[in-house]
């Protein structure tokens, strides 16, 4: 397998794809398969079926028949234990990659299949620890895997790679909000220093955009 191969590029079918299956139950990195493009699919199917519970959180679908109160704490439980630590230079991420991956991992790889399904995840296990707070309290490791979570996902400071680094950082800034990562962090900013300080920038680096400055 090439470095050149792991190059994210959704299909258009990809959200329908992970809509047609239920709700991701459990986080598990994607084992890997031969050819290798077998396994992108993969990546790109999960990263989108965790979107889809990021949503159904938001829009207050989950928990529901869907995705009961104990499917959702098994999923949470799932992301603590699969916090990624057999990834050097990506620990502390939700990495979607095979185990012990070890090939170089090109920038927009890194930004899909790393960094994405991180913000992801941190955002998933915010809005669950505000929004149900007895599901969070019942899983030992909950507060410091997120914070862990956090500071990984400011490595970075949310952008993409390339051309589409801008259109990436507002993509992440959309998850943190749909998780009431912002929020949180408003009212408890010393859970987490780095983030806080990384959110607050970019807020102010967003202003003379929005008032049409230089």
């Amino acid at each position: 397998m090439r470095e050149d191969e792991i190059k994210y590029t959704p299909s258009t079918p990809l959200r329908e794809e992970a809509t047609a299956l239920e709700y991701l139950r459990e986080f598990r990195p994607c084992p890997e398969r031969d050819p290798f493009s077998l396994t992108i699919h993969d990546m790109e199917v999960l990263v989108e079926r965790m979107r889809l519970v990021l949503d159904g959180l938001h829009e207050g679908e989950i928990p529901g028949k869907k995705l009961t109160e104990n499917e959702l704490e098994g999923l949470c439980r799932s992301l603590v234990k699969g916090q990624r630590a057999d990834l050097p230079g990506m620990e502390c991420s939700w990495a979607v990659l095979p185990p012990k991956f070890s090939p170089g991992v090109p920038g927009d790889a890194l930004v899909d299949f790393v960094y994405r399904p991180t913000y992801l995840a941190a955002s998933i296990l915010t809005r669950v620890m505000t929004d149900h707070p007895e599901i969070s309290e019942r899983i030992s490791g909950y507060e410091e895997a997120l914070r862990r979570g956090y500071r990984f996902s400011t490595l970075r400071r949310l952008m993409g790679h390339g051309f589409g680094a801008e259109a990436d950082r507002v993509e992440a800034m959309e998850f943190l909000e749909k998780g009431g990562v912002l929020r949180f962090l408003s009212e408890r900013p010393e859970f987490s220093p780095e983030m806080n300080r990384l959110l607050r920038e970019i807020r102010i680096e967003a202003i003379p955009e929005r008032t049409g400055g230089g």
